[in-house]
């Protein structure tokens, strides 16, 4: 994909700012670039420009959002990188003066959904009741892919339709209701959740999203959270996953079979600064059991975590180690690093991968940043894999005058 210039960004944010003469406008300009040096990939010299715009405008009810992002840099690692080259989201909403029960949406759009979220280019209807229910009806078609070249994808059997349904008739409980078929042979899914709390100390959580085509469900849990002391908490959850892939690792993807488990947990906190959670749960597969320990330490911007998988695929261990602290207003540092062994399945075991980054960054005057970063990475795709950044950032949010 031959890169694109900068113009490209920097003339969407004109557009959303100049366009919507905004009460104020909010948002975020990173303009950058990446180097890269690593043993399959050797460096070339080149330097890989980055851009990311994420903007909010308001006026007399009217709110625009975009978001855009772009990188010639994906190319070279298009499995590492969430980010994809696209406009992620780009959409205005409306809400008349005198009917705020009342907001209709049309653009590309995010939609967050019980255990299952998708971005969408299409429209919204919302409707609100006296702040005891709400209902939301959306459809449209699925987003490109990154490795798609169109901007849009108006593919038939990409159609999605959907709805989303909040009751909350009293403070102390919330039910939410959500649909949605996404493509031609989709036959449809269905999530619910219930939301309620004793007092102010206990609350409880029942969860879940529903195949119609399987019948079964992809995901549930029932969990309660207990406030022990001023701070501290206790939890229970017990749930099943029955997702065919399981990416929620930052180091590999294997399959994940469907299976039960049973967690407990506590956090103690020694004060608002300092705090110590652990986790201990049982997991069981159709034909093994295994065990699953989490503890993670913060101290004052730094952290620890260790993660452990007992009898199961992947059998993992995992540490992540990092800090993250602002000095004299002016200056940030960000520092992490992270090791695992674990295993994929049978016949890939004892894998190993490690990464390590480090960020510095410079805070001026007006919300601008001036950032570099190192990152290191080794796992079975990438064996040292080095990768350097640097970038300038602007913040802002500002109010206009009419």
């Amino acid at each position: 994909m031959p890169s694109r210039p900068l113009s490209t960004a920097l003339l969407i944010l004109a557009s959303v700012s100049a366009a919507a003469r905004a009460d104020y406008v909010n948002g975020a300009v990173s303009l950058g670039g990446y180097v890269l040096d690593a043993k399959d990939a050797p460096h070339d010299g080149n330097v890989y420009q980055m851009e990311r715009i994420n903007v909010s405008a308001l006026k007399n009810g009217v709110a625009l959002r975009a978001s855009y992002g772009y990188s010639d840099f994906y190319d070279k690692r298009p499995n590492t990188y969430m980010n994809s080259n696209r406009l992620a989201l780009a959409n205005a909403s409306y809400t008349p003066a005198n009917m705020g029960w009342l907001s209709v949406a049309a653009g590309r759009d995010f939609e967050p959904m019980i255990f299952r979220s998708l971005y969408y280019d299409g429209g919204d209807l919302r409707l609100r009741y006296n702040g005891i229910a709400t209902a939301e009806l959306f459809g449209g078609y699925g987003v490109p892919t990154v490795y798609q070249e169109n901007v849009v994808d108006f593919d038939g059997d990409k159609a999605l339709i959907g709805g989303k349904l909040t009751f909350a008739p009293i403070s102390a409980l919330a039910i939410r209701l959500d649909g949605l078929v996404n493509g031609t042979t989709d036959d449809g899914t269905l999530g619910e959740e219930v939301q309620g709390s004793l007092g102010d100390r206990v609350t409880l959580n029942a969860s879940s999203a529903f195949r119609l085509d399987s019948s079964n469900f992809s995901q549930a849990e029932i969990a309660a959270v207990a406030r022990v002391r001023s701070h501290d908490e206790a939890q229970i959850r017990y749930g099943m996953i029955d997702n065919r892939i399981d990416s929620t690792r930052t180091y590999d993807y294997f399959v994940n079979p469907e299976h039960q488990y049973l967690m407990a947990g506590y956090t103690l906190a020694v004060n608002e600064e300092a705090s110590l959670a652990v986790d201990y749960g049982l997991i069981q597969y159709r034909r093994s059991g295994g065990q699953s320990f989490d503890a993670r330490l913060n101290a004052y911007g730094a952290f620890l975590k260790v993660g452990k998988e007992i009898g199961t695929i992947p059998k993992a261990l995992d540490m992540r180690l990092g800090y993250g602290g602002t000095f004299q207003s002016r200056y940030r540092i960000d520092v992490s690093a992270g090791y695992v062994n674990y295993d994929v399945d049978d016949q890939n075991t004892d894998l190993r991968a490690y990464d390590f980054s480090l960020q510095p960054t410079l805070l001026l005057p007006r919300g601008l940043e001036i950032t570099a970063a190192y990152e290191l990475l080794h796992n079975r795709l990438y064996d040292r894999d080095h990768r350097f950044f640097f970038g300038v950032k602007e913040n802002f949010h500002r109010g206009l005058s009419k």
